[in-house]
């Protein structure tokens, strides 16, 4: 395979695949976000331990923790938003609105 092929091969797959990034590649972010949060949530903010039980009152107010507890209800809403409006973009891809002018 020579650089020209390449380099078609690479434009055709950036054309493709550049507006599908673009269009849900927040989407997927917020996936990835909701989805690490919670486990390092739990590492950092909420030991297993008898001590980690104590220091738990202060660890909860910790800026880190507040930070991890804001990313995991934000992107939770985000993603439920999102579900909403891809739903309805659907919705009326399969059930066209007709005007009665």
């Amino acid at each position: 395979m020579d650089a020209d092929n390449v380099r078609v091969y690479y434009h055709t797959f950036k054309n493709y695949v550049g507006p599908f990034v673009s269009m849900f590649g927040i989407y997927v972010a917020w996936i990835c976000i909701h989805y690490v949060s919670p486990r390092v949530y739990v590492s950092y903010c909420v030991p297993a331990t008898l001590i980690g039980f104590i220091y738990s009152p202060f660890l909860a107010q910790s800026p880190h923790c507040v930070a991890l507890r804001w990313a995991i209800s934000k992107s939770g809403e985000s993603i439920y938003n999102m579900f909403g409006i891809l739903s309805m973009w659907l919705l009326t891809r399969f059930v066209p609105i007709k005007s009665k002018v």
